[in-house]
């Protein structure tokens, strides 16, 4: 694997990035090397099998769930509207809101992009091709009974995602075939406009 990865940062120098999906400490000399062909390195591991020098010389970490870890089911999703794979396993582990503050719904928000990050499955999405804002949608509607962008001052959904990127590791994304996605800001797909993040408008829950 070393061998490859080196190999193709030079033979191929349009790969700009690179995601390591072990904890193992011996891959912290690649991604050292790979910094010296400029490229940006992504680490993918349980929390409890990194090592630390190996997740202090990534750009990134993604912490991978546990497959171990046993999560007891509190929901049943098909009865909330909830018809994705990937959603179906995130509302099997994220609870949803139950005092629906403007504050407690943008903290839901964040909660299921970090999700999103740290699953074994939506990891990889997130740097490979971005995660369509269809699927967030129906994630953040699962997580926030009633949701309505208009009550906190957003006119669209995609309004409200770019205000909830703001200050943090995701950035809404147009690809090249002009679909709207989530992205990783240091694995934005090439020939994409990364859309700018909004301020906060007025919020207001009614």
């Amino acid at each position: 694997m070393c061998e490859w990865a080196v190999s193709g940062a030079y033979i191929r120098p349009g790969l700009d990035v690179f995601v390591i999906v072990s904890g193992d400490g011996g891959f912290a000399a690649l991604a050292k090397k790979l910094h010296e062909y400029g490229k940006t390195v992504i680490g993918c591991a349980y929390r409890s099998a990194v090592n630390k020098t190996f997740q202090a010389v990534c750009d990134e970490f993604v912490w991978i769930t546990d497959p171990e870890e046993k999560v007891q089911p509190a929901h049943v999703p098909d009865q909330l509207g909830v018809t994705d794979p990937r959603n179906i396993r995130l509302a099997e582990q994220v609870a949803r809101v139950t005092v629906p503050t403007p504050e407690n719904i943008v903290a839901k928000t964040r909660e299921i992009l970090d999700w999103y990050a740290q699953n074994t499955t939506t990891s990889v999405d997130l740097v490979q091709k971005g995660i369509t804002l269809s699927v967030i949608k129906e994630a953040v509607m699962y997580a926030i009974p009633d949701f309505q962008p208009g009550r906190l001052g957003f006119a669209k959904f995609i309004e409200y995602m770019q205000f909830v990127c703001q200050g943090t590791i995701y950035c809404i994304v147009r690809l090249p075939t002009s679909q709207v996605v989530l992205a990783l800001r240091c694995a934005v797909p090439n020939g994409s406009e990364v859309l700018p993040d909004l301020d906060a408008h007025e919020m207001e829950c009614g």
